[in-house]
């Protein structure tokens, strides 16, 4: 079984991802929206939020686990992997190094503020973004937008053109999406920056890191979700943002 955890809703973009190329594998989602968001917290409640998780998914039979939260992952991925050597972990990186191989000039990374001032995202920086441009944008209000089910309409081309709009004049026209409850804004953020621009998300990447290392893995194509926040709506959520079909009695809620 594949394990994967972010702090609401968001990894259900690589989940569903996940779901299209690994049709027979059982897949188990924990969705901590009772402590969302989760960057602007601070790195040791980071760490401590995502070891409890981890340490659920293994003890439910997760023989693989899927960090689906930036912030998660370049906070706590390395502490998660020296706790648990046995198991391999994915996670989720900014894409610079693919956005900086466009040689557009200047990216700009989409991001909560936590990510931006990890020490991971500073050496993605320095490593791969050499003769490039890169422009931290911290984006803290828009998971919350995507949490509570709102991914166009007035509010969302408001939060979203308050970070864009300012960008206008730079001439940006690579964005890495850094988090990913992002994608499923894709169509606001379109409108701000226009159809020519270049948007880069890790999900491809991450299905064939998960493809390489569930190698053999089978079952028979289950799909559970726990969720740790209130019980309205989440079998909604699922299904509209991640195009995930969970039956009732596949959704747990839990403190």
């Amino acid at each position: 079984m594949i394990g994967l955890f972010d702090s609401g809703v968001g990894g259900f973009s690589i989940a569903s991802a996940l779901r299209r190329r690994l049709p027979t594998s059982d897949l188990l989602y924990i969705a901590d929206r009772a402590r969302a968001p989760w960057g602007t917290k601070s790195d040791e409640q980071i760490l401590e939020m995502s070891i409890e998780l981890t340490d659920r998914l293994i003890d439910l039979g997760s023989e693989l686990v899927v960090v689906a939260c930036h912030t998660g992952s370049v906070v706590a991925l390395e502490s998660l992997r020296r706790r648990h050597p046995q198991i391999p972990f994915v996670g989720l990186d900014p894409a610079i190094k693919p956005a900086a191989s466009l040689g557009n000039g200047t990216v700009a990374v989409l991001a909560t503020p936590t990510t931006l001032r990890s020490r991971s995202y500073q050496k993605l920086v320095n490593t791969h973004a050499t003769g490039v441009e890169v422009v931290a944008v911290p984006c803290p209000r828009w998971v919350e937008l995507v949490e509570s089910g709102i991914t166009s309409g007035p509010l969302a081309e408001e939060l979203v053109g308050e970070v864009l709009d300012p960008l206008k004049h730079k001439g940006i026209n690579t964005f890495v999406l850094a988090c990913t409850h992002f994608p499923f804004l894709e169509n606001v953020i379109r409108q701000r920056i226009g159809s020519e621009a270049v948007l880069v998300a890790p999900t491809e990447g991450v299905v064939r890191q998960v493809e390489r290392l569930a190698k053999g893995e089978s079952g028979i194509g289950n799909t559970k979700v726990i969720s740790t926040g209130p019980e309205d709506g989440v079998v909604q959520t699922v299904a509209v943002l991640g195009g995930l079909r969970v039956a009732e009695k596949d959704l747990t809620f839990s403190s």
